[in-house]
């Protein structure tokens, strides 16, 4: 075969070697062959489920559901119990407060008292006579008594004072462990808001409940849980009561059978009847069903 440009032979291309028949066949090169990778297994995914914690709401392994919750409600009773130790801490302290100004104020009473009596004693001087006769001595009484009246008028100010802050310092403290327990029975009693509060104040009111008492209540979460499930079980029973009036059977009483003729004695009113009358009209009743 010549090249059409050059006039040259092209050599022939060389044939392709056989393989060796000497060649063991576990010697020879293996055959490249194209096989697919096998895929590998997809695990399924993985349950999940919702839950809340710290008002958010987040999705869990399903088996891992239980120790969240578990440790949120571990969470949530040691806070609940720092929370009281926090709120007996604060109570003892305003108790030991209290107490304190308490003593004191009953000294500066007992000294206003004390002073009252001794104001009453000038107030029997007759001070007209007195300085006509001694006016040295007249003096000096009148001194004594300015000097007990403006110490009886400031210790009078200063226990009129102490009263307010005393009843001031009892308000606040009410109301700060009022507003405690509120945020605490939120968490526990479902639905608990202020209409709630005032069913239970009344109930423990309608129960011989007094006031004093009710404020005691009110500030003691655990009083409180306690005096809702009494409610609800009050509240429970009164509606079995109306659905059991409700589902009771009237018994209605059928009229009795005139009977007609000429021999019909005017009919008995059985319902209204004695029992001697009753008896007789029965009987006289199913002898005039068998003679028929």
């Amino acid at each position: 075969m010549s090249d059409e440009n050059t006039g040259q032979t092209a050599p022939a291309p060389e044939p392709a070697s056989a393989p060796d028949p000497t060649t063991k066949i576990e010697d020879q090169a293996p055959l490249e062959t194209t096989e697919e990778a096998a895929p590998e297994p997809v695990a399924p995914p993985e349950e999940l489920d919702e839950i809340e914690y710290d008002g958010e709401k987040y999705k869990v392994p399903k088996k891992l559901k239980n120790g969240f919750l578990m440790q949120s409600d571990y969470t949530r009773k040691t806070q609940e119990l720092a929370q009281q130790r926090q709120q007996v801490q604060a109570h003892q302290q305003y108790v030991a407060q209290q107490a304190q100004i308490a003593q004191q104020h009953a000294v500066e009473i007992g000294q206003v008292y004390n002073l009252n009596q001794r104001l009453a004693q000038f107030g029997q001087v007759d001070w007209q006579k007195l300085e006509s006769e001694d006016p040295f001595k007249a003096a000096s009484l009148h001194r004594e008594y300015t000097l007990a009246r403006d110490q009886r008028d400031q210790l009078a100010q200063r226990v009129q004072i102490r009263e307010q802050q005393r009843v001031a310092g009892q308000q606040q403290s009410f109301a700060t462990q009022y507003q405690r327990t509120n945020e605490q029975l939120a968490r526990d009693i479902p639905n608990w808001n202020q209409e709630l509060a005032n069913n239970l104040a009344n109930f423990a009111r309608e129960n011989g409940i007094d006031e004093p008492s009710l404020r005691q209540v009110a500030i003691n979460p655990n009083a409180v849980k306690l005096l809702h499930k009494a409610y609800q079980g009050h509240q429970l029973a009164q509606a079995r009561q109306e659905a059991a009036k409700t589902a009771e059977p009237k018994v209605e009483i059928t009229p009795l059978t005139k009977v007609s003729g000429a021999g019909a004695r005017p009919s008995v009113d059985l319902a209204k009847a004695d029992m001697e009358t009753y008896v007789a009209t029965r009987r006289k009743q199913m002898a005039a069903r068998e003679n028929r």
